[in-house]
């Protein structure tokens, strides 16, 4: 058990989103949303590298990572989720058009 917030803990569960079984990368993406504080930057860039990998569901993860860990107009989250807008995984696309509707301003 860890204290929410914990830069330790952020830390050590980053070093999850490197391992080979894609499970662990998407249960580590998961626990860094519910873990790291919005804003997080830490954490954002984390999830960030994710958003390429080369599981689906992963790439899937890591959007609903960082959609909920990225403050709203966060230009530099936003440009990276576009980008997903573009991949091959129907699902996928789906997945980064919702976390754009979470970082961006209606209007």
């Amino acid at each position: 058990v860890v204290d929410k917030h914990d830069p330790g803990a952020i830390k050590k569960v980053s070093v999850c989103l490197n391992d080979a079984d894609e499970i662990v990368r998407r249960a580590a993406l998961e626990a860094l949303a519910q873990l790291a504080e919005t804003g997080n930057e830490c954490a954002i860039t984390a999830a960030c590298t994710c958003l390429e990998d080369e599981d689906i569901f992963v790439r899937r993860t890591a959007l609903e990572a960082v959609a909920r860990l990225a403050e709203k107009g966060n230009e530099r989250v936003v440009t990276a989720v576009t980008k997903c807008l573009q991949d091959q995984d129907l699902f996928v696309r789906r997945t980064a058009l919702e976390a754009l509707a979470h970082l961006v301003d209606k209007g």
